[in-house]
This record gives C-alpha cells, structure tokens and sequence, in this order.
C-alpha cells in the first residue's frame, strides 16, 4: 500500500476517534450510558471503534463498565478531554 494511503486511514480513525471522545466528552462525571447510546449519536463510527476507545478509556480508569453483554452501561469517571 503506497505511504498516502496508510496516512489516509490513519487520519480517518483519528478522526472517528476523536468523534466518540467528543460524545463522551459531552456526557457529565457520573451519567451512565450504553455503547448503542454512542452509536446513535455517532452513526459514522462502527461498534467496534467505539468498543476500542472506551476500552482504552477504561484502561486509564477514565471510565469504568458496569456490567457485561447487551445490558452494559458505562460510567465516566472524569471528564475524557
């Protein structure tokens, strides 16, 4: 794959990134919510992209999972930004 398009990719997941960090960002300390909450509010951005940025997060201790399977909400812990 030529160099432009690997840059190419890699800015669009920036970008779609940066979307969900927006949505999470939006959320107050303390407001639970759903990935498919997340999904309607970005429809651009696949479930998977959005799993990997709130695992990142969870990582951080930025937000926590209550929960697992269909019925899973999230919490953040403070704000993302």
């Amino acid at each position: 794959m030529p160099p432009q398009v690997i840059k190419k990719i890699r800015a669009i997941r920036l970008v779609k990134r940066e979307a969900v960090l927006a949505v999470l960002e939006s959320f107050d300390p303390g407001h639970t919510f759903s990935i498919s909450e997340s999904e309607r509010v970005c429809p651009t951005v696949s479930r998977a992209t959005i799993r990997r940025v709130l695992g990142d997060l969870r990582e951080k201790g930025q937000v926590k999972c209550l929960g697992t399977g269909w019925w899973a909400r999230w919490r953040g812990m403070v704000c993302v930004a």
